[in-house]
C-alpha cells in the first residue's frame, strides 16, 4: 500500500474550538485525486468523511458527497486519519479498476 504522501493537516477556526470536525487532511491519491479526510463532530465514534476530487460517479456516497468508503461495522475508534485515507486509497484503486 503507499503511503500518505504530502497529506497536511488543515484547521476550520470557524468551527467550535473543541469540535473535532474543525480538522482535516488534504493529499493527493496514487490514483491522481485530491482527497479530504474530515473529522465528524463526533469523533472517535464516527468514521471520518472522505471526499474526493474530482468527484467520482459511484453508488458508494453518501448524501453530504463522501464516499463510503468501509462498512459501518468496520469502523474503530482505534483507526487513525492514515487508516482512513489508505482505506480511502484502496477503495479508489478498486473503483478505478472497476471492481465496485
Amino acid at each position: 500500500m503507499p503511503g500518505l504522501g504530502h497529506f497536511q493537516l488543515y484547521e476550520d477556526t470557524s468551527r467550535e474550538r473543541e469540535s473535532w470536525d474543525r480538522y482535516l487532511w488534504r493529499g493527493r491519491s496514487p490514483t491522481g485525486h485530491t482527497v479530504i479526510a474530515k473529522y465528524d463532530s463526533a469523533h472517535l465514534f464516527l468514521p471520518m468523511r472522505i471526499f474526493v476530487e474530482p468527484d467520482i460517479d459511484t453508488c458508494h456516497k453518501l448524501a453530504d458527497g463522501s464516499i463510503c468508503y468501509l462498512k459501518d461495522f468496520e469502523w474503530s475508534p482505534n483507526w487513525t486519519a492514515a487508516t482512513a485515507i489508505l482505506t480511502a486509497f484502496r477503495f479508489l484503486d478498486e473503483y478505478g479498476k472497476g471492481l465496485l
